[in-house]
């Protein structure tokens, strides 16, 4: 029950069925302290470095507790603790148990450089899987992807082609959607537009809404009324009615084809666009 609570996201309730346990006279093992955790971290300001009201304290309790009651030998349990840490800001208490662990797995590391990644330490991040492929370690995709995320978010685009390369070639991890978005995102950024899509193209798989959008914004940045029409197009194909794709193009038409804005307002009435509401703040 804790741990169903904690993947939809409802904090309360699984601390609610936590103190049930204890008042029912039950411990938490290994994956009650992971479950609750979990629970800790708000999933949709991740990005953010934010948690829940409460969380971290709770966090922090919940560390206490597993270490007084003979997990601290657990490697599971210190990978959630490091993970849970990073992502609610507390950076310097997450490197401190990296550093104490006595045995350190693949996950330990890669939670340790998404952590760095996260809280805008990519000096860190980098540093740290540079440490951990020195030492022979094998990093799976999801290191990977933890490193491309923070090289992106710190604009070294060099380092996401040779980190991207070297998953590819030295380690022949087969790229996912997510490592394609890092690529793509960061190429559009630095104006490199035409590799961006070309890159694209030749994904195996089909690209996301998510990677159209970063090349179309991309074009709206640089004012490429070209390549932001065929990332249009593409985006309109996956969602027909969405506002998004009509918005960005607008923009780019209107620093540089202002007949094209009238057409694409025809459009959008023709498909029905929904626009998105905004809601006015409360007066105080």
């Amino acid at each position: 029950m804790i741990a169903g609570y904690a993947n939809l996201d409802k904090f309360i309730d699984a601390l609610n069925f936590y103190k049930w346990m204890l008042c029912d006279g039950y411990r938490p093992d290994i994956s009650t302290i992971v479950s609750l955790l979990s629970s800790c971290i708000q999933p949709d300001k991740l990005l953010q470095g934010c948690c829940q009201t409460g969380a971290l304290e709770l966090g922090k309790w919940i560390h206490n507790y597993a270490f007084s009651n003979g997990l601290r030998d657990s490697i599971v349990v210190c990978n959630a603790l490091i993970d849970m840490h990073a992502k609610c800001g507390n950076i310097n208490s997450a490197q401190e148990l990296f550093y104490a662990l006595p045995v350190r797995t693949v996950v330990s590391w890669t939670t340790m450089i998404a952590g760095f990644a996260l809280n805008g330490n990519y000096k860190e991040a980098l540093d740290l899987f540079c440490l951990m492929v020195d030492l022979d370690l094998k990093p799976n995709h999801l290191t990977f992807l933890a490193i491309l995320q923070a090289c992106t978010h710190a604009g070294l685009l060099e380092k996401v082609m040779e980190f991207f390369d070297m998953m590819k070639k030295v380690y022949k991890i087969n790229p996912g959607v997510h490592h394609y978005f890092c690529m793509a995102d960061l190429l559009g950024r630095k104006g490199r537009l035409e590799e961006a899509t070309e890159l694209v193209k030749s994904m195996p798989m089909k690209p996301d809404a998510r990677i159209w959008g970063a090349l179309l914004s991309a074009c709206k940045i640089h004012h490429n009324v070209e390549i932001g029409e065929y990332a249009c197009r593409r985006l309109f194909e996956l969602d027909p009615q969405g506002a998004v794709p009509f918005v960005e193009m607008a923009n780019i038409f209107a620093s540089e084809r202002w007949d094209k804005v009238a057409a694409l307002r025809t459009a959008m009435k023709f498909k029905k666009v929904k626009k998105i509401s905004r809601t006015k703040p409360s007066s105080c």
